[in-house]
């Protein structure tokens, strides 16, 4: 890492807080942005060479960001959007995720409703605290695609 780099601060304070060593920011992100939609596409720049793009085509025709542009992990107005997909997913009659941030933590709840018995059953899957709100969220948004791919 170059001395003085401010994503590099970014990035090593995460992982000064990151006792379980669970992130790998790049690869993280790249799974995140998989899940919102976005699709790795390698293309050649040139005197650049080759390089992989992320193009998401619901946003708009053509959109792309390459790697180093996403901010989910520390940016509130791009893992917002992540937090609001999670919460759309599922039948709202019978069974959805709630993502419920706290002070230095965050957990996704899943609940499940019998239409039947009228009975509802909510569970936290998923839950981290760190010290820093963004980064709770961030994680446990994470493993929360982690999870949920594994699913399916």
């Amino acid at each position: 890492m170059e001395k003085g780099n401010k994503k590099d601060k970014v990035l090593k304070e995460i992982f000064d807080n990151d006792p379980q060593n669970i992130l790998d920011i790049e690869g993280d992100d790249k799974s995140i942005a998989k899940f919102m939609g976005y699709t790795a596409k390698v293309v050649y720049r040139g005197t650049r060479g080759k390089e992989t793009i992320y193009v998401n085509n619901s946003i708009r025709e053509g959109h792309y960001k390459v790697l180093r542009e996403f901010d989910y992990h520390k940016n509130w107005s791009s893992l917002i959007p992540v937090v609001d997909k999670i919460e759309s997913i599922g039948s709202e009659l019978t069974r959805y995720f709630d993502v419920v941030i706290s002070y230095n933590g965050c957990q996704i709840h899943y609940t499940k409703q019998r239409l039947s018995e009228l009975e509802l059953k909510r569970k936290a899957i998923i839950e981290f605290y760190r010290n820093k709100k963004i980064d709770a969220v961030y994680i446990t948004c994470l493993e929360f695609i982690k999870w949920y791919n594994e699913q399916a």
